[in-house]
């Protein structure tokens, strides 16, 4: 688990619950790979004890929550970073193998010779901006489109109009469901604000597909993208919508 691809949560810190079969502690994460997390935390368990773990990535996130067990330990006097414990994941619950798949799927799938294949066939430095309150997600989608060639910048909020009239991307990346920010809304609104621009304006979610596409239709998008945790997928969507 350790010599595994990880990456960065979140900027901050997630809360994360541990819960064993005789303690229950909450713990901060800041890293996960395909096989684990590591949680910081004063107070450890011993290697080899297994606990329950859930935690959101954002607080309208799914949850990702499984059974781990204790793989390792970090004694903050060792001075090789903060204290706290790899958990090695035994079992996922929900979607949270997928996540975990998803997260980490360019580095520990593709690597290198992902990024030869995508950019060999990428038209120019064409700009995308991505709308979504978790952080995850944009981060895995501005790791995705980034590999693939295009410039990429991030928004948490709807309220992305006089962004868009002055950078006028090529393409608007907009989650559907933010807490009580509605995306879809939120592309007529900012088409009526904004009037006639080149920007095209794709619904990304994880509703269904044939219900993003009402959605489409009734807001005025370009389009929509079901989002998944396969990236040669989200690249081949965005460049067919890209033309």
């Amino acid at each position: 688990m350790r010599n595994e691809p990880r990456v960065e949560i979140l900027d901050n810190k997630v809360s994360v619950r541990l819960e064993s079969k005789s303690e229950f502690l909450t713990t901060q994460a800041r890293n996960i790979s395909r096989g684990g997390v590591f949680v910081e935390s004063a107070e450890t368990l011993p290697v080899g004890t297994q606990v329950g773990f859930a935690f959101r990535f954002s607080e309208s996130g799914q949850p990702f929550e499984g059974i781990g067990q204790v793989a390792w330990v970090r004694n903050p006097a060792a001075g090789k970073g903060p204290g706290g414990m790899g958990i090695r994941f035994i079992r996922l619950t929900g979607r949270s193998r997928e996540m975990a798949t998803g997260i980490i799927e360019l580095l520990s799938r593709y690597g290198e010779k992902f990024e030869e294949k995508i950019q060999t066939d990428t038209p120019g430095r064409q700009r995308i901006m991505v709308v979504d309150d978790s952080e995850f997600i944009r981060e895995w989608s501005r790791e995705v489109l980034e590999r693939a060639g295009f410039e990429v910048s991030l928004q948490d909020s709807i309220w992305i109009g006089p962004t868009v009239a002055r950078e006028e991307p090529d393409l608007v990346l907009m989650d559907v469901g933010m807490g009580d920010q509605d995306g879809a809304q939120a592309v007529a609104d900012i088409r009526q604000v904004t009037g006639k621009t080149r920007t095209r304006f794709v619904l990304y979610s994880v509703k269904d597909l044939e219900e993003l596409r009402q959605l489409q239709q009734q807001h005025g998008a370009d389009g929509a993208i079901h989002k998944s945790n396969d990236p040669e997928e989200l690249i081949t969507e965005v460049k067919k919508l890209l033309g």
